[in-house]
């Protein structure tokens, strides 16, 4: 089930860079099994209460390796990436 969910983050990653013609590849693929780890396992967050005091935060600080966060949040269940910026959660 990991490997089917690394591959559909994967596929994800390059499907965005596709279609915005912009964007880079190289860490999202590399760090994708690193990212399912944290997501699904190790985080403790609620997608429902994005400012929830108790959660775990990630901090990417390799900007071109953002398509991979936006696909793990996307797939975590937030939904609308664009209100969790202007809350200050990503």
């Amino acid at each position: 089930m990991v490997k089917k969910s690394v591959n559909m983050i994967c596929f994800l990653v390059v499907d965005v860079v596709d279609k915005a013609n912009f964007g880079y590849l190289a860490l999202p693929m590399g760090c994708t099994p690193m990212g399912h780890v944290l997501y699904d396992e190790a985080m403790r967050y609620n997608p429902k209460n994005p400012l929830w005091f108790n959660r775990n935060l990630f901090v990417l600080s390799v900007g071109h390796g953002c398509m991979l966060q936006y696909a793990l949040l996307r797939l975590a269940g937030f939904d609308n990436i664009k209100v969790m910026g202007v809350c200050g959660v990503v």
